[in-house]
């Protein structure tokens, strides 16, 4: 029986010890394993991150693209803005120097004939003194117009 005892331990340490390699190469390649699934993982997250890139990238480029034509329409209405201010600004002074020339023919005219009314009045005051009326002043050129 003694060997028969020897035989079965025999057995049993060599079970143990092939239990013993076997899971040890389970374990040794389990790390490998977990590696595999995060690299797997890390390159699908990749992949997911460049496509969301890509389409960020794409939408950058409708945006300048928008941008550039919202730019050039406002650039056009500053354009028409500015050429509809410059022939407002031409009317206004075309206006104001029509105005002043009204204005200065008025006043002109209006000194013109109080000249005329001065001469009559120092006629008549020299004909009520008795004096010899005064000679009439040579007509001065006008001035010219105020700017």
């Amino acid at each position: 029986m003694k060997a028969y005892a020897c035989v079965v331990v025999c057995v049993a340490v060599c079970l143990m010890g092939f239990f013993a390699c076997g899971c040890q190469e389970e374990q040794a390649s389990d790390p490998d394993i977990g590696n595999v699934r995060k690299h797997r993982l890390i390159a699908a997250e990749n992949r997911d991150l460049q496509g969301r890139i890509a389409d960020l990238e794409a939408e950058v480029e409708l945006l300048k693209a928008d941008h550039a034509t919202t730019l050039d329409a406002r650039q056009e209405e500053l354009e028409a803005c500015q050429a509809d201010r410059d022939q407002w600004k031409a009317k206004a002074e075309k206006g104001v120097a029509e105005e002043v020339s009204t204005v200065m023919a008025a006043v002109m005219m209006q000194n013109e004939q109080l000249k005329a009314e001065n001469q009559t009045l120092k006629a008549e005051l020299a004909a009520l003194k008795g004096e010899q009326p005064p000679a009439q002043e040579p007509n001065q050129p006008p001035l010219p117009p105020l700017q």
